[in-house]
């Protein structure tokens, strides 16, 4: 029987742990690198003073594997620091939380508003507790004043199929997918082949299970009241190619940062006892984002992407619905929910192309629909 604790504490202290847990996904999940080391950035910004948080929003077609690669990875955290299922609207501050949780919102078509601005607030003051307090009738029939809180430093993971969220939310998310390939899809369906060989269904908990929780447990315990600073004394040297979007650049430091913080064990340390970052990190962090820049800056899902590429396509007489729905050989429901986002109870509407590309037009006519992109548009 391994030594879970021992074994985890040397991978720390001298392996490479971001390695070994990347290892123990593939061993549930085949594929998807760049997502599964994104969500490890997630976990690793949860162990640090000096990040703003990262927080991953999974959009893509249905049966894909976006929800099995997230459960992939939440199946290697700590029982302790993390939390999924159903939930009412003010659950979240009675969950007696610990600081630095991820919190799995699965398959979400719409945002209840009181999540949205609970993630709204709980991103935007990361470091911070946020407190709601509420009346509670007390033992003599006074009202009494509570409080209850969700910790700082807590982390979302958002899948759905289209990401029609607010522009809020969505500003606050690394816009991420998973490979819809057909090399993926023979890989995935080797995979499920493989287990059924092996009588296996993937979430067993094997020994890389049990180590990779060590290594997390062991490295969020010491940051839970004590988390570390992570310095980038190679800041200034980093040449940001889009300054004019100051939400990114952040973010790929937070990136940067998160990997940092899985080896603060190995890097050195300066005078103050903070971290500091190595060209590995941002070697890392450049990977991670040369990858998902596009879906970051549009904050478009593929299937947008896709059917926004084939409008323009059609140039400036534009494209009715109908040959839309034949050329994306998509649903009609499909469409409408990828130009239009969702409706909101006040008639306006969240998400979706019209809302994030300027320049989109939608002319309804007596016939059909006609959608044309201007050129000078960006």
């Amino acid at each position: 029987v391994i030594d879970s604790d021992r074994e985890a504490r040397e991978i720390i202290r001298n392996g490479d742990p971001i390695k070994y847990i990347l290892d123990a996904f593939h061993g549930i999940y085949v594929g998807d690198y760049i997502l599964a080391i994104s969500l490890i950035a997630t976990i690793g910004c949860q162990m640090c003073l000096n990040t703003l948080g990262l927080h991953p929003g999974l959009a893509g077609e249905s049966g894909k594997g976006k929800s099995y690669a997230c459960r992939a990875m939440f199946h290697l955290l700590p029982d302790r620091y993390k939390k999924s299922g159903s939930y009412s609207s003010k659950s979240f501050f009675h969950m007696g939380m610990e600081p630095g949780t991820v919190t799995f919102l699965d398959d979400i078509e719409k945002l209840p508003d009181e999540w949205e601005r609970m993630i709204k607030v709980t991103t935007s003051q990361y470091q911070e507790p946020y407190t709601h307090y509420y009346t509670d009738l007390g033992k003599k029939g006074d009202d009494k004043l509570s409080k209850v809180s969700i910790p700082p430093r807590v982390c979302w993971w958002i899948t759905s199929v289209d990401a029609n969220f607010d522009t809020q939310i969505l500003n606050r998310c690394l816009t991420l997918s998973v490979d819809e390939s057909e090399e993926q899809d023979l890989a995935v369906m080797r995979k499920q082949l493989e287990q059924a060989k092996e009588g296996t269904h993937g979430f067993e908990t094997t020994d890389k299970v049990l180590v990779s929780r060590r290594i997390i447990e062991i490295l969020k315990d010491e940051s839970v009241f004590n988390p570390i600073r992570v310095k980038i004394p190679f800041a200034p040297f980093i040449d940001w190619h889009n300054p004019d979007n100051r939400r990114n650049l952040p973010m790929f430091l937070d990136t940067l940062r998160g990997f940092a913080a899985f080896y603060k064990e190995q890097r050195p340390r300066d005078k103050d006892g903070d971290v500091l970052a190595s060209l590995d990190d941002y070697n890392r962090a450049v990977e991670v984002w040369n990858h998902i820049e596009k879906g970051q800056i549009s904050k478009m899902s593929k299937r947008e992407m896709a059917i926004l590429q084939i409008i323009i396509d059609a140039g400036d007489a534009g494209i009715t619905r109908s040959d839309l729905i034949q050329r994306s050989k998509l649903a009609s429901s499909a469409i409408s929910k990828s130009i239009n986002g969702i409706k909101q109870p006040d008639g306006t509407y969240d998400g979706g192309l019209l809302n994030k590309v300027k320049g989109l037009i939608k002319e309804d006519t007596l016939e059909d629909d006609l959608l044309t992109r201007k050129k000078r548009a960006t």
